[in-house]
């Protein structure tokens, strides 16, 4: 009769690490460690009812150590070669270090009849419990079983291949975190840069306003100077013809006091002196005559050379509004290659982050995979086949 998997789990629980039993990879990821056992035939066991827990987890580990050195009723007696296709699979994790039964342990000795009288002897005394010693029957179950070579090299080969895995799962961690690392970098700078953008847009934007203000007003100034150049023309076009006026009253004048002055002397030789006063006064009106056309000339001539300034400083204002227009297209232009530019960063930024959801995506399948293959478990019967080889 055997013990059943789920009768014996919890008297297991305390022998997880059995040095003569265990089989430790040096692998990456040492999460579990597995035990492979061999069973003989079928041999009476002792039922549950009879098995002496250990009173605690200390206990369990001294009993042990101490059942590879018991009695030589219970070492000396060698293990059988396996003649059956039943095995146990223990397995352990070093933090909650517990087991795992899948089949049922059976012991049998070469000895026959006798044999199988001292073992059931040695396992009703290890039963009932040694006062002296503290051994049990799993004590003795324990010390009986061994390894077997093939089984560990499948676990082997098996821990191997879970080491390439936890390596290939943490290169892509790691290069899923240098990715990250460099996505974040990206949109750090380009959310720098995109601040920068902004802030030279709304400096372009009030630079942009202020020359529209000034042009404005330099617009308003020159439609003032263009009146007031208009008026001026105007003015000066009433003082040349003035001008040209008063140079035929005075060439009129100067023919006029010529022939008097030929009268005059006419009547001189003709003994008249009256004419001659009539003449002097006459000259004396002319001479004041001349003086007020040459003061109206030098005004005219100030006025002409203000009016010639004026046309200077409004051909300045036109060019200066030139000037401005030029700068405020050029601007404007630069306005619309930023904001071409910004808007390529918004659409590299948008594709940026669906690279980052499909990584994330990505890693999260790979960890929702790498935590499948760690729970699942090993198929026995293909184990058990290669045993029987």
């Amino acid at each position: 009769m055997g013990l059943s998997n789920r009768s014996v789990y919890n008297e297991f629980v305390a022998y997880s690490e059995q040095p003569s039993s265990m089989v430790n990879t040096s692998g990456t990821d040492r999460s579990h460690n597995r035990v492979f056992l061999a069973a003989s035939p079928a041999t009476p066991v002792t039922p549950r009812n009879s098995l002496k827990r250990p009173r605690s987890s200390s206990d369990a580990d001294s009993s042990s150590v101490i059942c590879h050195s018991s009695s030589p009723a219970r070492m000396s007696t060698p293990l059988s070669s396996p003649q059956s296709s039943q095995s146990v699979i223990l397995e352990s994790s070093d933090r909650s270090k517990k087991l795992r039964i899948d089949d049922t342990i059976v012991v049998e000795t070469q000895n026959g009849a006798a044999g199988s009288e001292q073992c059931s002897k040695n396992w009703n005394d290890a039963a009932l419990g040694d006062e002296h010693e503290g051994h049990t029957l799993l004590d003795y179950i324990l010390g009986r079983i061994q390894p077997i070579p093939k089984l560990e090299t499948v676990t082997e080969l098996l821990q191997d291949e879970m080491d390439a895995m936890s390596k290939d799962y943490r290169a892509q961690k790691h290069y899923t975190n240098l990715l990250r690392d460099d996505m974040k970098s990206a949109e750090e700078s380009m959310r720098r840069n995109h601040d920068r953008h902004e802030v030279r847009l709304d400096s372009l934007l009030e630079n942009h306003m202020l020359h529209d203000t000034q042009i404005t007003s330099l617009e308003e100034a020159k439609d003032a100077q263009s009146s007031v150049l208009a008026n001026t023309e105007g003015r000066v076009a009433e003082v040349e013809a003035k001008l040209i006026a008063v140079e035929e009253r005075i060439e009129k004048e100067i023919c006029d006091v010529r022939i008097d002055k030929q009268i005059q002397s006419v009547n001189a030789s003709a003994g008249k002196s009256g004419s001659y006063e009539k003449l002097k006064a006459k000259c004396r009106k002319l001479e004041e005559r001349l003086l007020n056309v040459e003061q109206n000339t030098t005004t005219g001539k100030s006025m002409y050379r203000l009016l010639d300034s004026n046309t200077k400083y409004t051909r300045e204002l036109n060019d200066g509004v030139n000037s401005w227009k030029k700068q405020s297209e050029k601007e404007h232009l630069d306005n619309k290659f930023l904001q071409e530019q910004v808007t390529n960063l918004e659409e590299r930024t948008s594709t940026m982050e669906k690279l980052i959801r499909s990584q994330q995506t990505l890693i999260a399948d790979l960890a929702s995979q790498l935590n499948f293959q760690r729970k699942s478990r090993i198929a026995e019967t293909p184990m058990k086949q290669e045993w029987k080889r």
